[in-house]
Parts: structure tokens; sequence; C-alpha cells
């Protein structure tokens, strides 16, 4: 036998086995399988029954009763104070009870209904049940007379041969959903006139957002796509359409593709992607707000033979100005060194056993730096200067200077388009005038 001294009572809920028992502030705490009470002091009894904690040949109705009446209130605050619609309707349909949420909605849709019992069930319509009968989640909206649309969740639970029902509203929720998809859709009808492909995956890796062009570039189908694939699966398709290296190995290609993710996720995958039918593809990839990835493929064949085409040409002007026996540079409207050829290189000590020295000349002040250091004082350096950068009317003019060893040479000067300039230096007569010693006493005198 246990006994407890009497202070207060509370009673949460009704019977239940006794499963532990607790002191605080005075209190005895009983807790139950179902329920906890605070057992008042100078009880006895013996462990069983929460009811049995109260002996009815002892003077403790009272105390029960107040703790009834104190239950009662507290859980009829709770369910008038509650935005959650709650009811109860018995088994031929009519409503039993209802909450202060509820009866204010029927207020608002039909204020004659509401003032009758029982109370019109105005959620019907959407109790449906599944096929063995039990009640079952759903959304459902109702409209009032003002044409304001209200969303709830409805769950039923049978309680016997009741139905108790709740509705919680959720407008705010909807209201969130609705403008996820119109950005979502602002965000689809925006990426539909890219040509860049677009995949973006959430963050469990599951494909949400793709446009057209990634399908013309993947010959991915629609239906696959919107299937939501998972990464993985993603880049298997690639795989089989040829739309990606092939690797040595499956291996290769699964640890491959853990590093694609990898890099993606920190916003340092970009690759250019050479296909075996000759396209090549830049793919990059960005993380993506909340965990999720963007994969964007873009087709840069076009721009990639161009290139190609371009660097030959260059390299076909390069092997046409290496032929010519005048030793040629040129320079851009800035000033800048394009080009030269060997004979330019040869002339001016550039190249030492077909190795580059440290002198260069990336541009027209540091080659007529040069040219002045390997020939006499003449005007012929500082006009070319002047004609590289000059914006004027231009035509090709020519003249001569001399090197330090006295060979002559001829220049000839060329505007050519779009603002540059050829210079062309050829010997005038490979005799030299005077000798190096001459031309050292001439100085010194």
């Amino acid at each position: 036998m246990l006994a407890i001294e009497l202070s207060t009572l509370l009673v949460l809920a009704g019977s239940s086995f006794i499963t532990a028992a607790f002191a605080v502030g005075g209190l005895i705490w009983v807790s139950g399988r179902e329920s906890m009470v605070a057992v008042p002091t100078g009880s006895t009894f013996a462990p069983g029954k929460i009811g049995d904690l109260f002996p009815r040949n002892e003077n403790h109705g009272p105390s029960v009763q107040l703790a009834d009446q104190a239950e009662l209130e507290m859980l009829r605050n709770a369910l008038a104070h509650t935005p959650t619609l709650i009811w109860q309707r018995g088994a031929d349909g009519t409503l039993k009870w209802a909450n202060a949420a509820y009866i204010t909605l029927v207020k608002e849709i039909d204020p004659d209904a509401a003032r009758a019992w029982p109370l019109p069930d105005i959620f019907s319509d959407f109790l449906p049940h599944d096929s063995k009968g039990t009640p079952a989640h759903r959304r459902a909206s109702l409209q009032t007379p003002s044409n304001k649309r209200l969303w709830f969740e409805i769950d039923a639970d049978e309680i016997g041969d009741s139905l108790v029902c709740s509705a919680t509203p959720i407008d705010a929720t909807i209201a969130a959903e609705e403008k996820m998809r119109s950005f979502m859709q602002t965000l689809t009808r925006t990426f539909a006139h890219l040509r860049t492909g677009l995949a973006i995956f959430d963050r469990d890796r599951r494909l949400i957002i793709f446009n057209p062009a990634l399908m013309d570039l993947t010959e991915l189908g629609g239906e696959w796509l919107s299937s939501r694939p998972s990464l993985t699966s993603f880049f298997d398709q690639l795989r089989a359409k040829n739309v990606l290296p092939e690797p040595k190995d499956y291996k290769s290609w699964r640890d491959r593709l853990a590093h694609i993710e990898e890099e993606a996720a920190e916003g340092q995958f970009d690759e250019m992607w050479s296909l075996p039918d000759g396209q090549v593809f830049r793919v990059c990839a960005r993380p993506h707000p909340d965990g999720g990835l963007a994969f964007m493929i873009e087709d840069i064949s076009d721009e990639m033979a161009l290139t190609r085409r371009f660097r030959a040409e260059l390299e076909l002007g390069q092997s046409v100005i290496n032929a010519m026996d005048e030793a040629v540079v040129v320079f851009s409207p800035t000033g800048t060194q394009l080009m030269a050829n060997r004979a330019y290189t040869d002339m001016w000590g550039l190249e030492e056993d077909g190795a580059e020295t440290d002198v260069a000349a990336p541009s027209i002040l540091d080659a007529n730096k040069l040219w002045t250091m390997h020939s006499l004082p003449a005007p012929l350096w500082g006009e070319i200067r002047e004609f590289v950068g000059s914006t004027a009317q231009r035509s090709e003019w020519s003249d001569r200077g001399t090197l330090l060893d006295g060979t002559l040479l001829r220049a000839r000067v060329v505007p050519l388009t779009g603002g540059a300039t050829l210079v062309a230096f050829a010997h005038d007569d490979p005799t030299p005038v005077f000798s190096p010693k001459h031309l050292i006493e001439s100085r010194v005198s």
C-alpha cells in the first residue's frame, strides 16, 4: 500500500493502468498508459487502475468532480479557440457536435442554417473512403457567398459509430504553392526560348526543370524527362545516346559521374565534350538553391569549327610570310605586334640557334627601340612609329636605313585593312658600305 497526501487534484484523462509514480511540488503524479493524474495527499491505494485511487467509501467525490470540471473547461477552451474546424457526425450522417470554428464557417456560408440544429455537414462531399472503408486524408475547398475560396486539409477517424472530422485551413499553403507554380511556369517559358539546354535537379538529385533545347541537343524524350529521372539515370541516358565522351569502362564512368556531381556542387564543373559525331558541347554546372544542381549544355560546334578555321588560317598566313625573303612584321592599329616571320627574327636578333632570346618586341615602341639599337640614326624609324599609330588616310611608302655593320636596308611600309600595318625590311646592298671598325671610328670622331 502507498500513502499519498492530498493538496490538489487534476485528472487529465480516463482510467488507465499505472506505470510510474513521482513527486513534484508536493504532489504525487501517477503516470498511466493513456493519461497522467495528480493524486491528492492522504490517499491510500494499491497499484491498479487510476479509478482505484479514489475508493468510493472515501470522501473525495467533490475533488474528483472539480478535476473533471477543470478538464472539461480546458478542453472546451482549446476547442473554442483553435482555428481548426472539428465536428462529429453520427451513423445517420447528422452532426452531433461542432466546435466554434466550424459554426463560424457555417454562419459565413449559410447564416439561416446556422440558426437551426443539427447544423449542415458542409464537408459531406469531401470525406471519401478508401477501398477498405477507412476515412482518407485529402484537400478540399469551399466557396463563400462573397466568392472567396477557402482551402482545407480534411481528416476523419471512426470512433465507435461516429465519425470525428477535422478541417485545417491551408489558404497560406495553397497561395504559396500557387506562387511557386507560377514562378516555375515563368521559368519554363523563359527557358523555352534559350538555345542552351537546361536541366535542374533538386536536392534529391531528381530532375525538376528542363527546356526544349535539352531535348533537341540530347535526343532525350520529353515523356522520359517529365518522369523526374535521377541524376545518375540522366547521365546514363546521355551515355546511351552518345551525348558524352565514352569512358574506357563502366567503373570509370561511375567514378567520373561522382566527380561531376562533386564539382557541380562546388560550382567548378565546366567541360568541353567532343562527341563521336563531331559535335562539341560545352557542359557546365552550378549549385542551385536548396542543394539542387543546374546543368547547362551548349552546342559550340560552329564556334569550335570557326576557331579551328581561324587557327588554320593563322598558321597558313604564318607559313606564307615565313616563305618570304623580306623580314616582315605586322602591327595592329593600337601598335601591338601581331606576327613576324623568321627572316624578321633573324635580321633583328630575336632568335639564336632556333630559340628566342630574352629580347622581344610586343609593340611598335619596343620594335622601334630594337631597330634603333641595331642601326644608325635616321628619320625612318620615327616615321614608321608615327605611321603605325596614325588614323589619317594612309598609303604605301618606303625608305632606307643603315645597320650598325653598314648594311643598307630598304623599309617598305604598307597599310592593311582594319588599320593594321605591315613593315617589310630587305637588304638594299648585301655588301657593307664600310666595316664595323670604320663605323666605330666614325662614331668616336
